[in-house]
């Protein structure tokens, strides 16, 4: 039996947690699926028109792994972000963080929900994709590498995400990190081919989970053709798990240095005025005159005050008396 503060029972309460939001956030999964179906079956009808000189494939293609990309990354990332941002808010960040390994178990149950909502969208839109493209024959490294980079890197940017709704201070200022967002998916290739970029380009763009992700997506959806200036597929596999490795570990360490840093200033400065303002509201309500318990209540206080001053100055007058 798992100890409660051991790292294997937070990550299975975290889990745990997880489940639930998973089968709560369920109903939202067609929304998921509504933006990269209308995008794919658009391009699938002019995907011929621009084709990629000499490599027998065209720009549609590359938009398709794209959409499906950033679409994955949007689910996933914006998602996470905003819930925590939300639960920030609402106080639910600071209700987790009174409970033993509160907040760590709150990160992984975070990052897990909507990995598993934005793989389960991720896996719903790939069959169309692979009608479109027309490629169905896969090397067993490619499609290694397409079910293990893809949600490999998926989950090494999710803690990002859980960073980026912890230090917020606006929901306003969650479409700079979608654009943030969408900024890097183009720098790492997903919508065009950087094979004819500069060496400090690829090399920049190689550092990035979304890199790795992109190829394994053209290696297995696209033709041998339209991708020979990717890695091999055996590149992508080992370059797909070690980068979102690194990512992983420094998003998570930093995870929870925000969350913790979260939970303070809603249990400080800001719980302490919400504090003041919810007894504040609390004490109107009890001293208003419209409400009749109140107004009860306070004439019988005044009655006994009443009979308290009455008994003391009868008690001092017969004291006087003797």
């Amino acid at each position: 039996m798992m100890a409660a503060g051991s790292p294997s029972g937070i990550v299975a309460l975290g889990y745990r947690r997880s489940l639930i939001e998973l089968r709560n956030n369920l109903g939202s999964l067609p929304g998921h699926l509504m933006f990269p179906v209308i995008a794919v079956v658009t391009i699938s009808i002019v995907r011929h028109s621009d084709a990629l000189a000499g490599r027998g494939a065209s720009f549609g293609n590359y938009a398709l792994i794209g959409i499906l990309l950033i679409n994955t990354l949007l689910s996933g990332v914006m998602g996470a972000a905003s819930t925590v941002m939300q639960e920030r808010m609402d106080g639910t960040l600071l209700r987790s963080s009174c409970l033993p390994h509160g907040t760590t178990a709150y990160a992984i149950s975070k990052v897990l929900s909507h990995f598993q909502l934005a793989v389960t969208a991720f896996a719903a839109a790939l069959p169309l994709l692979w009608l479109v493209t027309g490629r169905t024959a896969l090397s067993p490294v490619s499609t290694a590498a397409l079910l293990v980079v893809a949600p490999a890197g998926l989950l090494s940017l999710l803690p990002l995400a859980v960073v980026v709704g912890a230090t917020l201070r606006s929901p306003r200022q969650l479409s700079l990190a979608s654009i943030s967002v969408m900024l890097i998916g183009a720098a790492s290739g997903a919508f065009h081919p950087i094979a004819g970029s500069g060496g400090l380009t690829q090399a920049g763009a190689m550092t990035l989970p979304t890199f790795w992700v992109s190829a394994s997506l053209r290696n297995a959806l696209l033709p041998e053709s339209s991708h020979s200036g990717d890695p091999s597929d055996l590149t992508v596999l080992l370059g797909g798990l070690i980068v979102p490795l690194i990512w992983l570990v420094i998003g998570i360490s930093l995870a929870r240095r925000a969350l913790r840093r979260a939970s303070r200033c809603s249990g400080g400065r800001r719980g302490s005025a919400r504090h003041k303002a919810c007894e504040g509201g609390r004490r109107a309500r009890r001293t208003s005159p419209q409400n009749p318990r109140a107004a009860g209540a306070r004439a019988r206080h005044q009655a006994a005050t009443r009979r308290r001053r009455r008994s003391t100055t009868q008690t001092r007058q017969r004291s006087i008396a003797r």
